[in-house]
């Protein structure tokens, strides 16, 4: 009998090919390659990010970091076994598998119903992925019957877990947040025409880019972020709080600040102002939270986005998101953001200021 011909290859890459993965994927990615695209570009040039920094690093505190993100890490391409190029048409899936973590990014060229070639792309991609000797704590996030078949194929369908259905949303586009900014405006009775772009910001809040050397921002990022976790469903770990944290120092976290009461005796005006100076403090108090958690030269991800319950149903995340997104819109890049399919609010506005569903995905959460 003849040997059966194997349908699927695929090619693993590590912290010492970060740069070969990165300009692979990168090669076939374009505007055109949709979330899938964004998705893979995004885990490709962290990989080619995390390695550049292990390279440059002299400090053996930061050292150690960046060792803890790269532990053993798998970087997987995977691909039609009858042709050894890499494009759109040949690539079927990427993984990324980190400490704990597995991402799961599929192309339209694998299909999903075909439970026979679903369960083969799984056994390959397992034959190269570490061994996952203790899936507790464990959380695996792409498309649902790929996540099942790898599941089955790991014998954990029966583990105890939890499981959520995300929305995937896409923007190319921010005149939806424009007409949205104009609808509020008129609610408030103004006359658009005399209302320049920085005074409409002044009218809903402003953008804060958070500082690590900021006493009050490092203080509400380590109060919000278990709060934002317990939100979403996720297990809170300090690791990834630190690396929120860290990321200040590269400008890829922000806040939405509501302008304070204004002052009117001189002197508590004084002692607002000293206390400003010594605290670190701002003139607006900081009512929500986002980040950019993935970055590259075609696009960018938005994510953490967090507002106190007190806060909330007052428009602040949608005036942030709205205002990053429209940050990376003037350096030509799509952004994508992710919600709970349950959470109704924050579907609602992310669709109202221009972001469309792309895509679902599902994330796994071993207990």
């Amino acid at each position: 009998m003849a040997e059966q011909k194997a349908t699927f290859s695929c090619i693993a890459y590590d912290e010492q090919t970060a740069a070969q993965f990165y300009q692979s994927v990168n090669e076939y990615l374009d505007k055109q390659a949709g979330i899938n695209g964004c998705i893979i570009s995004m885990l490709a040039f962290q990989l080619f990010a995390y390695s550049k920094l292990k390279q440059t690093q002299t400090d053996n505190d930061n050292e150690q970091k960046t060792q803890d993100i790269d532990a053993n890490s798998r970087y997987l391409i995977l691909r039609h076994a009858n042709d050894d190029a890499l494009n759109k048409q040949n690539i079927i899936a990427a993984v990324v598998q980190l400490e704990g973590v597995i991402f799961l990014s599929t192309f339209n060229n694998l299909d999903l119903s075909d439970a026979t070639k679903l369960d083969d792309a799984v056994q390959v991609l397992c034959t190269h992925m570490n061994a996952i000797e203790d899936a507790k704590g464990l959380e695996i996030c792409g498309d649902k019957p790929i996540i099942e078949a790898l599941l089955k194929r790991l014998k954990l369908e029966q583990a105890a877990r939890s499981d959520m259905e995300q929305n995937v949303y896409l923007c190319t586009n921010t005149k939806k947040y424009d007409e949205f900014c104009t609808q509020r405006i008129e609610k408030c009775k103004l006359k658009i025409d005399n209302v320049a772009d920085k005074d409409r910001e002044e009218l809903f809040g402003h953008l804060v880019e958070a500082e690590e050397d900021n006493e009050v921002h490092v203080k509400l990022i380590k109060q919000w972020y278990p709060l934002f976790c317990a939100d979403v469903g996720l297990k809170f770990k300090e690791s990834g709080m630190n690396a929120l944290i860290r990321n200040m120092k590269t400008k890829k976290v922000y806040f939405w600040g509501r302008e304070k009461p204004k002052m009117i005796e001189k002197e508590k005006a004084a002692e607002q102002k000293q206390e400003q100076q010594q605290t670190n403090a701002s003139e607006y108090d900081l009512v929500s939270l986002a980040a950019f958690t993935g970055y590259t030269p075609h696009m960018a991800r938005i994510g953490f986005v967090y507002t106190p319950k007190a806060e909330r149903r007052k428009g602040y995340a949608t005036h942030l998101v709205g205002v990053l997104t429209q940050m990376m819109q003037k350096e030509n890049k799509m952004v994508w953001i992710i919600a709970d399919k349950k959470n109704v609010a924050s579907n609602k506005a992310y669709t109202r200021i221009g972001f469309d569903l792309e895509a679902t995905s599902m994330l796994t959460i071993f207990d």
